[in-house]
């Protein structure tokens, strides 16, 4: 998050600590900083080289409602959904993206980089490049890594039609970079180095070549020049040396040495939690907003110290609320999501936490 709001969690944090748990939430206040000049929103034009498409430049500080970007450029997209079958995702809502991911992806949209947002489990690298193409209008494809990810699931596959011809049946990949798109290359160092070493066309050269198996029939497909290629994943490709993910996040030299920028995305800061908190489930009581952002945190540090290995993120929130509007306690909604989930030999620690906020 940004400066701004950090000083803000921290004024209330002090609040809280010397007035008590029934003390007032601090507002962010509608205020743009002095040194700070936004961009003004350009009107629509024709996109000059899509037909049917239009785009505009507007200020990421008011697209995003982040003071900390203000200034910042980024093109919006219209029409884009039109040109193929790769869709322009439904915004998240209530959701806020990370200040410098957001930062990151402007760049990125402007100069081609490419960037890897690394973080823990949850911490929201995903959907923050989800919400980015959603709210510019951009198509997103995510594209999942694993042991078993292979040239024919990263680029398509020689296929056969009733009447015995053959064709090139092209992945969302491939279909992906012929227009303005964002492509998530999800979790890349959980591939093996061949497959990571398949995407350097892409990633040097932003090409991809589809042949038949015979190679007597090629083709090379040369990327839109605003197509945008990112990466995420749990390290920056050095490994965690705790097997939390399977010590798996070792990467490739080459392909690392191919990514431009590297982005630690923390998770979402307390008082941005209970924003969340308050937009999912506003009837709330106010008391238990904070106790449930505050059970979160905990367990957010918990996570990064590794003092429980079963990480805490926005997906366990909208499912202890979901449960909370069907009539469970917090405390039980709790133990279905999060409790029964964790390792045997650390429940008695989150046990510990529950009582420590909700109490006995």
């Amino acid at each position: 998050m940004s400066d701004y709001e950090l000083d803000l969690d921290e004024i209330q944090s002090i609040l809280n600590k010397e007035l008590g748990d029934g003390v007032a939430e601090v507002e962010v206040v509608d205020e743009l900083p002095t040194d700070t000049v936004a961009v003004s929103t350009t009107e629509w034009s024709e996109h000059p080289d899509l037909e049917g498409v239009e785009t505009r430049i507007t200020d990421a500080g008011k697209l995003f409602g982040d003071v900390g970007l203000l200034g910042q450029p980024v093109k919006q997209y219209r029409g884009l959904e039109a040109l193929s079958t790769i869709t322009v995702p439904t915004p998240i809502d209530p959701y806020e993206i990370n200040t410098e991911m957001i930062r990151a992806l402007c760049i990125a949209s402007v100069t081609g980089l490419k960037p890897l947002f690394v973080g823990d489990t949850g911490s929201g690298k995903t959907s923050g490049i989800e919400q980015f193409a959603a709210l510019t209008g951009r198509p997103f494809h995510r594209q999942e890594f694993d042991e078993f990810t292979d040239d024919q699931k990263l680029f398509g596959s020689l296929e056969m039609r009733a009447g015995g011809e053959t064709y090139f049946n092209k992945s969302d990949l491939t279909k992906s970079i012929s227009i303005p798109a964002i492509v998530c290359c999800d979790e890349i160092f959980a591939a093996t180095s061949g497959t990571q070493m398949a995407l350097n066309p892409l990633t040097d050269r932003r090409q991809i070549r589809v042949t038949s198996h015979d190679e007597s029939v090629s083709e090379t497909i040369n990327a839109h020049p605003e197509w945008m290629v990112t990466f995420t994943d749990n390290t920056a490709g050095n490994g965690d040396g705790l097997d939390i993910y399977n010590t798996r996040s070792t990467s490739d030299q080459a392909m690392n040495n191919r990514i431009d920028m590297f982005v630690h995305v923390p998770y979402p800061s307390e008082s941005a939690e209970r924003r969340l908190i308050t937009a999912l489930a506003p009837d709330l009581d106010i008391h238990e907003v904070r106790r449930l952002a505050k059970f979160s945190q905990e367990c957010h540090k918990a996570f990064e110290s590794r003092d429980i290995t079963c990480g805490f993120s926005v997906r366990n929130l909208r499912a202890i609320l979901g449960m909370i509007s069907q009539h469970l306690t917090v405390k039980e909604a709790i133990g279905l999501n999060f409790i029964n989930r964790v390792a045997k030999s650390e429940q008695s620690d989150v046990n510990t936490l529950v009582r420590s906020i909700w109490g006995e």
